[in-house]
């Protein structure tokens, strides 16, 4: 009789038919007068009772959210798109865990300055203008890949005005210092 019996696992009612039991199968608890099944024995071996197989609906496909449809579409788009800014980057080689900063890549950031405390900061800055334009991409949002491109060409100027300053700096102590 439905309602009678429940399934061992959840707690759920059954109803059980002759045709659902094999010898590695276990009867259904019957629910006592309250109508709450008995407490589990947790030291119990469960079996999982199911129906044969020419019965069972096939699994239906996972329910996809609009939102996460748009998240594929963006996804896909964004793939397209990180070929396209792959590439050297001067200014996270330059700057190192300063463009990392500047740009949002706190992780990055953090172990790019510890890497220069620690006297490997020229490794990590090759690894940054390496990878450093694939890894801003993935991370932050941009609304097109021109603008990505503008902000990280700014990047790059500054870093070559401050290697141009950093070498004439030099050269004007090498002058001075020459005619002492």
């Amino acid at each position: 009789m439905p309602g009678d019996s429940y399934c061992r696992k959840c707690g759920s009612d059954m109803i059980v038919k002759d045709t659902f039991r094999d010898e590695k199968a276990r009867p259904f608890t019957p629910r006592d007068s309250t109508g709450l099944p008995p407490e589990r024995n947790w030291a119990e071996k469960d079996t999982l009772v199911t129906a044969p197989a020419d019965i069972m609906a096939p699994p239906a496909a996972p329910y996809k959210s609009p939102l996460a449809i748009d998240r594929e579409a963006r996804d896909a788009a964004g793939k397209s798109n990180l070929d396209r800014v792959k590439g050297w980057n001067w200014g996270a080689f330059i700057f190192g865990w300063i463009w990392c900063f500047g740009n949002g890549l706190f992780k990055a950031g953090f172990v790019a300055l510890i890497a220069t405390v620690f006297q490997l900061g020229f490794i990590v800055n090759i690894f940054l203008g390496i990878g450093g334009n694939e890894m801003l991409w993935k991370e932050k949002r941009f609304r097109s890949v021109e603008e990505f491109k503008g902000i990280q060409r700014r990047w790059t100027i500054a870093a070559f005005l401050l290697i141009f300053a950093v070498i004439g700096l030099i050269f004007i102590a090498a002058i001075l210092g020459s005619t002492q």
